[in-house]
């Protein structure tokens, strides 16, 4: 074990020994690094093939084949089924786009409102009588409008079920199809 609180006290004195076993621990790091960073693209390019096959080829070929479900033989089950995935968009504009979407589709009591004003540490007697004083100080506010990416889900799923269209893209919303794979036990 090293002692750190000591370790640049006076000149390093290292042995062949020390330096040949920290030279092979930094050289079999930078192996790991390097086989991780490998690992991580190899799993980007899985993920984005899996993503195409549950969300693309394999509902469009059962919608096409007329079918919802079925079976593998190992007995997994394969399902397509309407899900709803997304959030209001970060962009301030395209985000005051999108409540305002909400508002005239019936949303608006989704959008929960808030103000924001950013305080240092040494503000805190300041923050705590903004109520009062906001305007008088001067301060600078952010309106900041947001509803739970759950909450704008379900709204959307209501929609869906209503018949009702709204431009999902402005809303952040990715609307589709998808095959729910669960593995056999």
């Amino acid at each position: 074990m090293s002692n750190v609180a000591h370790a640049f006290d006076g000149p390093p004195v290292v042995s062949d020994s020390s330096l040949s076993e920290i030279v092979k621990s930094a050289e079999r790091a930078v192996l790991l690094e390097r086989t991780v960073e490998r690992m991580e693209e190899e799993l980007n390019l899985v993920r984005k093939e899996l993503n195409e096959l549950k969300f693309v080829r394999i509902p469009d070929a059962m919608a096409e084949a007329g079918f919802t479900h079925f079976a593998l033989k190992d007995g997994s089950q394969v399902r397509v089924e309407d899900f709803v995935q997304g959030s209001l968009p970060k962009d301030p504009l395209t985000r005051t786009f999108a409540v305002s979407v909400l508002e005239s589709h019936g949303g608006e009591a989704l959008i929960r409102n808030q103000v924001v004003v950013p305080f240092d540490k040494k503000d805190h007697n300041r923050a705590i009588n903004l109520a009062r004083e906001l305007e008088d100080r001067g301060l600078t506010v952010n309106v900041v409008h947001d509803v739970h990416a759950q909450t704008l889900q379900a709204f959307v799923r209501e929609k869906l079920r209503a018949g009702e269209q709204l431009p999902w893209e402005s809303l952040g919303i990715f609307v589709g199809r998808r095959a729910k794979i669960t593995p056999a036990a």
